[in-house]
């Protein structure tokens, strides 16, 4: 006999995985058929229901999960998979691995096993927004090579006012095409790329103030202020203000990080960064939901008075 579960306005979101047999979910108003390879993430807060196939019942493995966090989460996945709850894994294997891992683990009951398992659920919602986001936003192998030279070539000419028609003549495909690739890849266009790389250098710009410009430069990296140096000293250019930033786009040992770190505490910190931004789909903070809810949470309307400092 066909198994039926028909549920709505519960407090959580549901995973589930069909391991084995098939059946059918109908969520939101849609009709989805399933079978092995089939999963699919609910609010449970929406109507929902799913029956077995009753000539060959499926066998499911699922988890239950909420937090703060867990919307946000769910509305990227929605997004990202063009609003379907549903999409199709080849490996059932590592899924049905990873919820019995979380099952084992509850079991528990300690502090220990609940932050393992709230790590576990953070891999979960990452392996299925790597898996929606595969349908139409991760480059294929041919296209991060592509993507790969692309970028030691603006390494090299970002200061070039044509890079961009090099870059068309060097591929023979449009700045389109070439952006849409080395976006798919590097999680930003070719033109942000390139602003990115030219303000690594410096960037000079003016402000209007009380009928008169001021002229500010910003030189990122030691080398390069030398250059701005130079070029005043020579009368190639003429500024009111230099800002010069040590690092190159920033600081890993700024006045929001541990103080007191040797070098090789900082080489660690770098190498994890610059790991973690090549793997994490998420490039943005406007768009990462851990970073929304703590500011619609936690900080809001004590944004300055948490987060900002005063130097004298």
């Amino acid at each position: 006999m066909a198994h039926k579960c028909v549920r709505e306005n519960l407090d959580s979101f549901l995973f589930l995985i069909v391991l084995d047999g098939k059946g059918s979910l109908d969520v939101k108003g849609k009709h989805y058929q399933v079978q092995k390879g089939s999963c699919a993430l609910i609010d449970c807060m929406e109507h929902f229901e799913h029956i077995s196939d009753e000539q060959d019942a499926w066998r499911l493995a699922w988890v239950h999960f909420n937090g703060r966090s867990a919307r946000g989460y769910y509305e990227l996945f929605m997004r990202y998979n063009k609003d379907e709850n549903v999409f199709e894994v080849k490996d059932t294997q590592k899924w049905d691995d990873l919820l019995k891992e979380l099952l084992n683990k509850q079991k528990e009951r300690n502090l220990q096993s609940e932050l393992y398992c709230a790590e576990l659920i953070q891999h979960l919602l990452n392996m299925m927004i790597e898996n929606v986001a595969d349908l139409d936003t991760v480059a294929s192998e041919e296209e991060k090579a592509i993507a790969n030279e692309i970028r030691e070539q603006v390494n090299v000419q970002y200061a070039d006012a044509k890079v961009l028609e090099e870059l068309e003549k060097c591929f023979s495909e449009s700045i389109t095409e070439l952006s849409t690739k080395f976006r798919r890849y590097f999680g930003i266009s070719l033109e942000e790329y390139i602003s990115n790389r030219r303000f690594n250098a410096a960037k000079e710009f003016s402000v209007p103030y009380k009928g008169m410009d001021i002229n500010v430069c910003v030189a990122s990296g030691l080398a390069n202020a030398r250059t701005v140096m130079e070029r005043v000293k020579n009368g190639e250019a003429n500024y009111h203000l230099i800002e010069v930033m040590a690092c190159r786009r920033g600081c890993i040992m700024g006045g929001g990080q541990p103080v007191r770190a040797g070098d090789r505490t900082k080489a660690a910190r770098a190498k994890g960064l610059y790991n973690a931004d090549n793997t994490m789909l998420i490039k943005k903070s406007d768009e990462n939901p851990m970073v929304m809810e703590l500011y619609q949470g936690l900080l809001k309307g004590k944004e300055h008075k948490l987060l900002h400092n005063e130097f004298y």
